[in-house]
């Protein structure tokens, strides 16, 4: 019965309908106070910063880095989304609405790429290569029978992640906020439960 937890490769991964997921912004709730959610993506002043879109409704339009330039765009962030009609992908874009079929999509998470290239594209370089540090985070993705999965990682680098993702077989994924904000409460496992948090994911259930 979906959602649920097991260990694969010593990390707890969890296994949801993407149907029935749902990106949320808690507004400083913690997660003990949901049932079945892991921690979102990236936040700062108490507001998701990453695009978020959240049963059609767009709760945050705009990527993490939107607002620095190269070669005169929009610097964009990978993008995990799901349409209505079951189709999912993933995109690097900078606004929401660039989306491929925007009025369809049911839901939409922002993040960082895990492909070759992707943190030079998205600028999760120099001042901002800390999310690839060494420590806790979340990766959300789709496995090869294309259930949401969402991967709580254990004190890992960037470079450890991406042989996990290999290893797990996911064919979508992209890595999430780490750090203290890294929390968990899904099929009775749970992790750091009190931590305030903006930016949360429903697995159903």
């Amino acid at each position: 019965m979906l959602p649920y937890a097991v260990k694969l490769f010593k990390q707890w991964t969890f296994f949801a309908d993407p149907a029935k997921v749902n990106p949320f912004n808690p507004k400083g709730k913690p997660v003990a106070a949901y049932k079945n959610v892991v921690s979102g993506s990236f936040s700062y002043k108490k507001n998701p910063i990453s695009i978020l879109v959240s049963n059609g409704k767009t709760i945050r339009p705009y990527a993490c880095h939107y607002w620095l330039k190269e070669d005169g765009k929009n610097v964009p962030e990978s993008v995990l989304w799901y349409n209505k009609d079951g189709t999912y992908g993933i995109s690097q874009v900078a606004f929401d609405w660039e989306l491929p079929d925007r009025e369809n999509i049911l839901w939409a998470i922002g993040g960082a790429g895990l492909k070759e290239g992707d943190a030079n594209k998205e600028r999760f370089t120099g001042t901002y290569s800390d999310v690839w540090r060494k420590t806790s985070h979340i990766v959300v993705g789709f496995d090869g029978f294309g259930l949401f999965t969402a991967v709580a990682v254990s004190y890992m680098n960037g470079r450890d992640i991406k042989k996990l993702v290999n290893k797990l077989g996911l064919t979508h994924a992209i890595l999430l906020d780490g750090g203290h904000v890294t929390a968990w409460n899904v099929d009775g496992v749970k992790y750091n439960t009190k931590q305030a948090q903006y930016y949360g994911i429903y697995l159903g259930g």
